[in-house]
């Protein structure tokens, strides 16, 4: 039938999915759609609590001119906020969080003249293919050597 993931499952009709998977068609076509309503059972036990407290003002916050699927790019960003922000305490965590998400199919505005690519651009790909990798062989296939211990 095609189908290898549930963003499969929308593409087909759903009557055929009935006849042809019962029930079961029926529930996935329910999963597709974000529909689950049975318990969630955590595997493990708690193991930390953490809190957070959202500040009335945005004065550590940047929008980015293009849409980007580059953790490097991101990390730039967010070191250049902290960078800019005089710290008068220690701090034991920094969260960084992204929001206006777009469809990767969406087209982007090209630049008129060519200008000169953000310095690791390619690094989509490079986190396409971590991505790639880890959904295959598990999270501990592979890791920037950055995360390695030495």
């Amino acid at each position: 039938m095609g189908i290898k993931t549930l963003g499969d499952i929308p593409k087909l009709p759903e009557q055929m999915l009935l006849n042809r998977l019962g029930k079961f068609g029926y529930r996935l076509v329910e999963l597709s759609s974000g529909v689950d309503c049975s318990a969630v059972t955590p595997h493990a036990p708690q193991k930390s609590v953490s809190t957070e407290c959202t500040l009335g003002e945005d004065t550590r916050s940047k929008s980015i001119d293009r849409p980007t699927q580059s953790s490097k790019t991101i990390h730039s960003h967010a070191v250049k906020l902290l960078d800019n922000y005089r710290l008068t305490r220690k701090l034991r965590l920094v969260g960084v969080g992204t929001s206006g998400f777009q469809s990767a199919g969406l087209p982007v505005q090209l630049d008129l003249f060519d200008e000169i690519k953000e310095k690791g651009s390619n690094w989509e790909k490079v986190d396409r293919t971590l991505e790639t990798i880890t959904k295959k062989f598990g999270q501990d296939a592979i890791k920037r050597a950055t995360l390695t211990d030495r």
